[in-house]
């Protein structure tokens, strides 16, 4: 996997600390599609034993479609039920549904540890991210 991959609707970057950025451009089902396309890559080159380390900024375009994002997100955990334990956190802007996302996460009921951060606390994020490491 090269270390930047530019979709149309979301740019992963593999940063220098081993922490895979996902940038969403637009808040779309296109959008949904290239991240769990982009997401089951980064499961199929993560050796076993590794821990994924994701930042996903949604802070430019607001919330995906929730419904067809758990749908989406469902489908791939059960196509990779062994995969590598993943620590997840978001940044979102003020204004943000919290509630929502937080309850679209308990509803994956996902052994993932997923944390949500505002955009401005993005190196907070990034160190808790690498905590444990």
């Amino acid at each position: 996997m090269s270390d930047e991959s530019v979709g149309w609707a979301v740019e992963l970057t593999l940063l220098e600390n081993g922490i895979y950025q996902f940038v969403f451009k637009e808040a779309t089902t296109r959008a949904v599609d290239e991240w769990i396309a982009q997401a089951e890559t980064v499961i199929e080159n993560t050796p076993s034993g590794e821990t994924i380390r994701a930042l996903y900024d949604n802070t430019k375009t607001g919330m995906l479609p929730m419904n067809y994002a758990l749908r989406r997100a469902n489908e791939t955990m059960r196509k990779y039920p062994n995969r590598p334990p993943t620590r997840v956190a978001f940044l979102y802007m003020r204004g943000f549904l919290l509630s929502l996302a937080e309850a679209f996460v308990g509803m994956l009921r996902s052994r993932d540890t997923v944390r949500f951060f505002r955009a401005d606390r993005r190196d907070e994020a990034i160190a808790w991210l690498l905590k444990d490491r």
